[in-house]
């Protein structure tokens, strides 16, 4: 095993630590009645996430420091940095959020929580019935909204994992570029004389 495979694995032990004491501390923060309140705490949870990922990705993240919600997720989604799997959900949860923000009386209702569901990708869709299986053991009288708390934890436990794991998905972005890269040489017939030494 390469060194920097040990490396690799010691940073991931202890973010995946770091991890286990910030989804205790999530969970506890969305356990309101107040599905106003959980929304609120969510979508603060998520926009700390994000401003994370452009503190990873960017070499100067604080130029973006004036970028709202909405345009740090177009900008991340634009750059391949969150998939399409976690902005649908994200998008929704945001939009959920901004009517909270300019309506008083605004209520959440199935339907807005079934448009968030319907946005999960199938392996987030997955992790969801099981935990909501799980919980629906201690609670036979599971409402909606007692689910939405459920599918927003996993909507942030998604994102997070994707902070825990930004440096795998630049290796990626990085060997896509790359691909990218040569994929132009190809097409203007560029040729690089292998015997020549920078």
């Amino acid at each position: 095993m390469r060194i920097e495979d040990d490396i690799e694995l010691c940073v991931v032990k202890k973010k995946l630590d770091e991890f286990s004491v910030q989804r205790k501390q999530f969970v506890k923060d969305v356990e309101h009645n107040d599905i106003l309140m959980v929304i609120l705490k969510t979508h603060l949870y998520i926009e700390k996430e994000m401003i994370e990922l452009t503190e990873e990705f960017f070499k100067f993240p604080k130029k973006l420091s004036e970028y709202k919600f909405k345009a740090r997720l177009n900008l991340l989604y634009s750059l391949g940095i969150i998939e399409k799997q976690l902005y649908e959900p994200i998008s929704s949860i945001n939009d959920i959020r901004n009517k909270f923000a300019h309506n008083l009386t605004y209520e959440f209702t199935k339907k807005d929580y079934k448009r968030i569901k319907d946005t999960l990708s199938k392996e987030t869709l997955t992790e969801f019935k099981k935990d909501k299986d799980f919980y629906s053991t201690f609670n036979k009288d599971m409402t909606y909204i007692d689910e939405a708390k459920i599918l927003l934890t996993n909507i942030w436990v998604s994102l997070k994992s994707d902070v825990l794991m930004s440096f795998k998905h630049k290796q990626m972005l990085a060997s896509e570029y790359y691909e990218h890269y040569y994929d132009e040489i190809k097409k203007y017939n560029c040729e690089v004389d292998s015997s020549k030494t920078i």
